[in-house]
């Protein structure tokens, strides 16, 4: 028998408009970036989406913000 894959987590839009401060074409135009992971991320997406809200309200720049996002990650 194969083992079953557990599926993620998964997130809501509601949960990551409300981590991110912000409406609802941000939030799309932030995914488009890779900045925030799809909701079907689940945790994933909610931790990333906080992080970049916490970047934007000390003063990164989207740009400043992506970059830090992806030094974090390596």
């Amino acid at each position: 028998s194969q083992a079953r894959k557990k599926p993620a987590a998964s997130v809501t839009v509601a949960e990551l408009l409300e981590a991110l401060d912000c409406g609802r074409a941000t939030l799309y135009r932030y995914i488009d970036r890779g900045l925030v992971p799809p909701p079907v991320d689940g945790d994933d997406a909610l931790k990333r989406a906080k992080k970049l809200r916490k970047l934007l309200d000390q003063g990164y720049t989207l740009t400043a913000a992506e970059a830090r996002l992806a030094a974090a990650e390596e």
